[in-house]
């Protein structure tokens, strides 16, 4: 099983995942307590492959599971699902840059 698809099974289950300069967070946001025959098999196929996971959590959602990101005026990446931009304040902030 590929990282992502073992991060977003993770997720479904309850896990939030973040990065933390390099080093990769997790902690369980869910209502009921994980079955630990399920998790731990799971942490235990991703444990090893840490930079595959920083890789995949560099452009993965941990609200949504989007993977579309967009860049704030702060230089910030942002979900385009969770956090869309402002076009009107966009439109304002470069009107006459760009020629149609």
């Amino acid at each position: 099983m590929e990282v992502g698809n073992i991060i977003i099974e993770l997720s479904k289950k309850g896990y939030q995942f973040k990065l933390d300069g390099n080093d990769v967070r997790y902690k369980y946001i869910g209502f009921d307590e994980p079955d630990p025959n399920e998790i731990i098999p799971l942490f235990k196929k991703i444990k090893n492959r840490k930079d595959q996971v920083r890789q995949f959590l560099r452009c993965y959602c941990p609200k949504c599971g989007g993977c579309v990101f967009w860049t704030n005026f702060y230089g910030e990446s942002r979900c385009l699902a969770c956090d869309p931009p402002d076009y009107e304040l966009l439109e304002r902030l470069y009107a006459g840059r760009w020629k149609h």
